[in-house]
């Protein structure tokens, strides 16, 4: 290896495979939304893996305004497909507070990278440059019903308007996995909310873990180290509990009010 090469490698912090994807996105957008996601790809400073490689956190300078989208939360961008060999690997482009956030792949690239990569397919679930969709009106009284038999129902806070209904049928899309029927209907009510000491994430809130033998959708969490989790790899709308201290998994069933009941139940009270 020459010296300019090693220097120019010292500074490249995405790998090729990760550039694929996000060059796949960028190509899909248009004019100013490809503008300003060529500007966060670029000011990408360090990129955070985990052990497997399976999830990179894309940490950039600070971004001006004119670089960032509208603000969407934490959303998914875009799904890419890559041709590996004897094998197709799914990856997904999230952002965050309107920039990219994360680049994930289905499985470790350590099993597929190494071979000819070509791009199968893009999907695009989001365009980034439209204002939030304006949100339906509360059902305050629907909410409560819905959580009347849960411990937690007299603490209700922090309730959030639902998304449109198209809005939450393409998101719901966009996860890649069956969900509860109850949480379904949960979503068309609320977009999230606080029940005690339990954050109820909506479709706005829901985020992608990205562990070594399976991939999670995170749908309600607390300050211990437990999570209400959709298994993706399963994908069966089952609802798991996920310690994340000793890498245990409950299954608590196919319905998200009874996790919640049995999930509240076991948390640790909250002194007075």
């Amino acid at each position: 290896m020459g010296l300019l090469s090693g220097i120019r490698n010292l500074f490249v912090v995405l790998r090729e495979h990760e550039r694929l994807v996000l060059d796949a996105v960028e190509a899909r957008l248009e004019d100013t939304a490809k503008a300003r996601f060529a500007s966060q790809v670029e000011n990408v400073r360090r990129a955070e893996r985990g052990s497997d490689g399976k999830e990179v956190i894309c940490r950039a300078t600070t971004l001006t305004d004119a670089d960032r989208f509208a603000e969407h939360g934490h959303v998914l961008l875009g799904t890419v497909v890559i041709a590996a060999h004897k094998r197709d690997v799914r990856s997904e482009v999230w952002l965050l507070a309107g920039a990219l956030f994360s680049v994930t792949f289905d499985a470790a690239p350590s099993r597929w990278a190494s071979n000819p990569l070509r791009v199968k397919s893009v999907s695009l679930w989001e365009d980034p440059m439209l204002p939030p969709a304006a949100r339906q009106a509360i059902d305050e009284s629907g909410v409560r019903d819905w959580f009347t038999e849960l411990p937690c129902a007299g603490t209700l806070s922090n309730l959030t308007a639902p998304l449109p209904p198209d809005v939450i049928e393409r998101r719901l899309r966009a996860l890649g996995c069956n969900v509860p029927r109850d949480w379904r209907g949960l979503a068309l009510l609320a977009d999230g909310l606080q029940c005690g000491p339990v954050q109820v994430h909506g479709l706005s809130g829901a985020r992608v873990v990205v562990l070594p033998a399976n991939e999670l959708v995170v749908i309600a969490e607390s300050d211990e180290p437990r999570l209400l989790v959709l298994d993706r790899t399963k994908n069966d709308g089952r609802v798991y509990e996920q310690n994340l201290e000793d890498e245990t998994t409950r299954d608590l069933g196919p319905s998200f009010r009874e996790a919640l009941k049995s999930y509240t139940s076991t948390l640790t009270p909250t002194p007075p």
